[in-house]
């Protein structure tokens, strides 16, 4: 399309976005990297009406505050008492509803997408044009919502090899892609046949768990009896609330994750997998970087011995790394916000 045309269509669209809306206008513009194609993203994203299965914690609010900015109707669906009902009165969101994470998941599904549907009947929102999720454990739940409703989102199939480490090991092997020796664990007497099939040193870590949580090197047999406890011991004293893992410090000694502890919030193994994976530990140098619009700026390797946990980046110019990072947040913040 020529910049006129761009130019015309973004004209006659209305500041009211609809899904209906979405499917009628050319894909080359909603995608076109240029003024006109973020004028109308922005156009579009004002007065939509936003799902958010589960808000996170509270440092994500700026989220929220940004979609406000942008004229976006967000209606948080999330566990009751939620930190994310405040923001109903504060005016950055328009509807929050509490549902029953600890309920099985057809329950739960079914909860969601009642609190959903619902929605066309509220004169402030109406129905929904997207629903996403800031939360990883979230992802599947909120992939099939999307599928339900006919609205865009990532595959189901997709989301739950993504949100399994081991199944994300057997289609890139099914695949052809490289990968390394692995094993699930299901059960402590599997410890010595997935020693015999990986060697050491190993990482052994939880399939569907965050941030590098329970994610550990060992190094003999005797190194992995004693971390595979210590992993369990700490999958079971986990909570989740508010879409985050807590520990929690009164957990009892010899506990599983099958039997995984009651306390204020939801238990872990409501939403993530107890079981652990071996596989390879993978040595290597460790290096940051930003890269937009073709510019990279690379920062130095730290001296540090290699890690198995997410670590923070490391820029010795950090001024143009600073430079560089808000230079992308400015130019790509709404766009990415219409995305998701």
């Amino acid at each position: 399309m020529t910049p006129k045309e761009r130019s015309r269509v973004t004209a006659n669209v209305t500041p009211t976005a609809t899904f209906q809306m979405l499917k009628q206008i050319p894909r080359e513009l909603l995608e076109h990297d240029s003024e006109e194609g973020q004028a109308l993203r922005q156009q579009l994203l004002r007065g939509a009406t936003i799902a958010v299965l589960c808000s996170g914690p509270k440092d994500k609010k700026s989220i929220y505050q940004r979609a406000a900015e942008l004229g976006v109707k967000v209606v948080i669906v999330d566990f009751t008492h939620s930190w994310a009902e405040e923001m109903v009165a504060e005016k950055i969101i328009a509807r929050f509803i509490p549902i029953d994470f600890t309920a099985d998941n057809e329950v739960l599904f079914q909860q969601a997408l009642d609190a959903i549907k619902s929605l066309e009947e509220d004169p402030l929102v109406g129905p929904v044009d997207g629903i996403c999720t800031f939360v990883e454990f979230a992802a599947p739940m909120a992939a099939r919502l999307c599928k339900a409703l006919g609205l865009s989102g990532p595959p189901v199939e997709c989301v739950d090899i993504a949100r399994d480490k081991h199944k994300t090991r057997d289609i890139m092997t099914a695949k052809g892609l490289p990968s390394i020796r692995n094993f699930l664990i299901t059960d402590p007497n599997q410890l010595e046949l997935a020693a015999q099939h990986v060697g050491f040193p190993a990482v052994l870590k939880p399939i569907a768990g965050v941030s590098s949580l329970g994610v550990q090197k060992v190094s003999d047999m005797d190194d992995l009896k004693r971390t595979y406890g210590g992993v369990v011991q700490l999958l079971a004293g986990l909570r989740l609330k508010a879409g985050g893992l807590e520990r929690v410090a009164n957990a009892r000694t010899g506990s599983t994750v099958s039997k995984a502890i009651e306390i204020d919030g939801t238990k872990a193994e409501y939403a993530i997998a107890p079981d652990l994976m071996l596989e390879e530990f993978l040595d290597g140098n460790e290096l940051s970087a930003l890269v937009h619009d073709g510019e990279t700026v690379v920062g130095p390797e730290d001296g540090m011995p290699s890690w198995i946990a997410e670590l923070f980046v490391s820029f010795s110019d950090v001024h143009k790394a600073k430079a560089l990072a808000q230079k992308l947040s400015s130019e790509i913040a709404a766009d990415c916000l219409y995305r998701i």
